[in-house]
């Protein structure tokens, strides 16, 4: 396979067609629709991925995937709440949850980070984690990570605090939202001037 100049009154064959133009055109698939016998250089653009991938003797390599923005929410205001397990109920405030909706990149691969303003009644902790779901309305779908202690934010007095957690594992192309829950070991949490932030990464 290579490059052919063709000229006025050549016969065009099937094989110049599948050759010269099908093999060397950027065909449009999808992941599971690649071509089922493919040579070195041919070139693909799969639709549920948005990725550009290119056959080697290595196999199919990724050549250029879309970038994805970085989306951002912050909520300034205070409430409290006594809730023992990761949710979004208060005991008052100016309560609004804290989350974006987002695109996994091709990779799978996400940077979540996340901050906020915690205080505590008594000497108990008062946590901030996040929350991923599928889908893109923030709040809503089947859970994906669930809050956790471990990679929380806490503090017993105010102070700011944040943290980042690597998401990994997601189906690049698909929509899918966080939001900041909260929740105390003990006492009265007052939570405020909550963060997060989704970077897409490699």
């Amino acid at each position: 396979m290579g490059f052919k100049t063709f000229n006025d009154g050549d016969v065009l064959t099937a094989s110049d067609l599948n050759v010269y133009l099908m093999r060397q055109a950027v065909i449009e698939c999808t992941s599971g629709t690649r071509p089922s016998s493919p040579v070195e250089g041919m070139t693909i653009y799969e639709t549920d991925t948005d990725t550009i991938n290119t056959y080697t003797s290595a196999g199919w390599e990724m050549m250029a995937a879309p970038v994805r923005p970085t989306v951002v929410d912050r909520q300034g205001g205070q409430f409290t709440a006594t809730v023992t397990s990761f949710g979004v109920a208060t005991t008052g405030g100016s309560y609004a949850a804290c989350g974006v909706a987002f695109v996994a990149p091709s990779s799978g691969r996400l940077l979540l980070h996340f901050s906020g303003v915690t205080v505590n009644s008594t000497t108990a902790d008062t946590l901030i984690s996040p929350v991923v779901r599928s889908g893109g309305t923030v709040g809503s779908g089947s859970v994906i990570l669930a809050g956790d202690d471990n990679i929380s934010v806490r503090s017993v007095s105010a102070a700011r605090s944040g943290a980042t957690h690597l998401m990994s594992g997601l189906v690049g192309g698909s929509t899918y939202n966080v939001r900041l829950e909260h929740r105390v070991t003990g006492g009265t949490g007052t939570f405020s001037s909550r963060a997060v932030i989704a970077q897409p990464t490699t």
